[in-house]
């Protein structure tokens, strides 16, 4: 956020050296972002190329315009070594670094852990490799679905009778990746403020996800049991599935933890019979028989709407969720319009709000992200101190870009 509101933020005055990329980076600056720091975001940019920042690459994602409004744009081509020279200048002007590169990336820019303490104390430096900085496998890089099948959470996806199915579009990276990591953010920053000094966080992405384990991995410690895959099926409730409803591709979400919300949802379902029956009234035996049980259940689903089917059995205190598609969620969900969290910006592009909120200083995310290298020219003038011949010299060698370099 700019303007005369950013003051009032709980992060004004707070900068931030971005060199972040993909999604867990870019997304958890995002959020310091709106907060009310200063994020200046360094880019790849090479003189005469196309940097496409729209589609997976070493500097861009398909969300790129969503995870990275609010932040300043400064374009440089770190092969030069003035480029590597405005990036020292900058750390010493900052209050985090951060970047999620593998771990030589900014080491061999001359700004290692030691290199940001050497130049600035108080900079607390935030890295988040892979695997780590350390270990036989301190090389290797990964984006979110590496993550997911390493941490052995895509063994846990899928049906038994068939093979392995990825948890989907970078999970760990929108979940615990960032919100690991703005909590270690947010500790060092108090840590930084009490004693002065900052300090180096090491962010270890596979170690952040293998937290979504939880249950399985106390099963197979304690018990020497490998979890075994079960769609939708749970071992502590029944019925527990999703359940095909009138129209087209249309689905409801069912969970029945104990009898008593049995003996609501045969009510519901106009089979008050089924609460007594011998294959269904205890949690045990329907787990014995929930194929049976599922296909009573989807028997009533499929002659109404997956809407009607929620709000009748969450009146019931049944546990149930209508799957709602991209288009649901964004035009017909009056929840979903009331929080504001989706902005629109006056061209119709959307973004998402920060998932948490302060009573007192509310977040403010800026609906369109900045052009490339918009901000070069105004950091390296206002900010860092080079003159105006200095700017036109870097310009012209190609160490840094403008958006209008790159229109």
């Amino acid at each position: 956020m700019t303007g005369a509101g950013a003051e009032r933020l709980p992060l004004a005055g707070v900068r931030v050296a971005d060199f972040t990329w993909v999604i867990a980076g870019p997304l958890g600056t995002k959020w310091l972002a709106a907060y009310g720091a200063e994020v200046i975001k360094i880019e790849r940019f090479q003189k005469g190329g196309q940097v496409n920042r729209g589609n997976m690459s070493p500097d861009s994602v398909v969300s790129f315009n969503n995870i990275n409004v609010g932040k300043k744009s400064v374009a440089l081509d770190m092969s030069h070594a003035e480029a590597r020279e405005i990036a020292r200048r900058l750390v010493a002007v900052s209050d985090l670094v951060v970047d999620n590169f593998s771990p030589d990336v900014l080491p061999r820019w001359g700004l290692s852990p030691a290199d940001v303490h050497e130049i600035n104390p108080r900079a607390v430096s935030v890295a988040m490799p892979a695997l780590g900085a350390t270990g036989p496998h301190r090389s290797y890089r990964g984006l979110g679905s590496y993550f997911q099948a390493r941490a052995a959470l895509d063994g846990l996806v899928g049906y038994p009778h068939r093979g392995i199915v990825d948890v989907g579009f970078a999970y760990a990276d929108t979940t615990c990746n960032v919100a690991h990591g703005v909590i270690a953010i947010l500790a060092a920053l108090y840590h930084r403020n009490v004693t002065g000094e900052g300090q180096h966080v090491e962010l270890r992405q596979l170690e952040s996800t293998v937290n979504f384990l939880g249950p399985a991995l106390l099963e197979q410690s304690g018990n020497g049991v490998e979890p075994r895959r079960m769609g939708s099926r749970s071992d502590h409730a029944a019925p527990h599935g999703t359940y095909r409803c009138a129209g087209e591709d249309q689905w409801c979400t069912v969970t029945v933890f104990d009898d008593g919300e049995w003996a609501a949802l045969c009510g519901v379902m106009g089979r008050a019979e089924l609460a007594a029956d011998p294959r269904f009234a205890a949690a045990p035996a329907r787990k014995r028989n929930e194929a049976e049980l599922d296909s009573l259940v989807e028997a009533w689903t499929t002659a109404l709407p997956a809407q009607e089917v929620m709000e009748r059995l969450q009146a019931a205190g049944v546990a149930a969720g209508a799957v709602q598609n991209i288009a649901d969620l964004l035009e017909a969900d009056p929840q979903a319009a009331h929080r504001e969290f989706y902005v629109r910006s006056g061209d119709g592009a959307i973004v998402e709000q920060v998932p948490f909120r302060l009573s007192g200083t509310p977040a403010a995310p800026e609906g369109r992200v900045a052009p490339l290298g918009r901000h070069t020219v105004e950091v390296l003038r206002d900010l860092l101190g080079y003159s105006g011949g200095e700017i036109g010299e870097l310009l012209e060698k190609g160490v840094a870009g403008t958006s209008e370099a790159n229109s």
